[in-house]
């Protein structure tokens, strides 16, 4: 199986637009549905899922990662940077780091 490497490299930004998605649409649903004063463990129900896709999306970003191929030959020390990691994993490293600063909000701004 061949892999596309400009396909790696973007799966982190995909992964960030799902979770833009997915939080915001929660957002919206939760607050038509009236969740954010359902209380649960002394803060709202909306806040909970809200927190739980962030760390989802979080986690999701950094531990995708493409496995090589079987029969493929170990990689040339070339095709990393300094710090022995993969422009991909990089990218997702960073994505994962962008969500957080990005979703913050959900732990303290009001939910709607």
């Amino acid at each position: 199986m061949r892999h596309i490497p400009i396909l790696l490299t973007t799966i982190g930004f995909v992964l960030w637009s799902a979770a833009f998605l997915a939080i915001y649409g929660l957002q919206a649903t939760g607050c038509h549905l009236g969740w954010q004063v359902m209380p649960l463990f002394g803060t709202s129900f909306l806040r909970i899922a809200l927190i739980a896709l962030l760390m989802l999306s979080v986690v999701a970003t950094l531990f995708v990662r493409r496995l090589p191929p079987p029969d493929s030959p170990p990689r040339s020390p070339q095709t990393s940077l300094p710090l022995g990691l993969r422009p991909g994993t990089l990218v997702r490293i960073t994505l994962a780091a962008v969500m957080v600063i990005t979703f913050h909000g959900v732990f303290w701004l009001k939910l709607c």
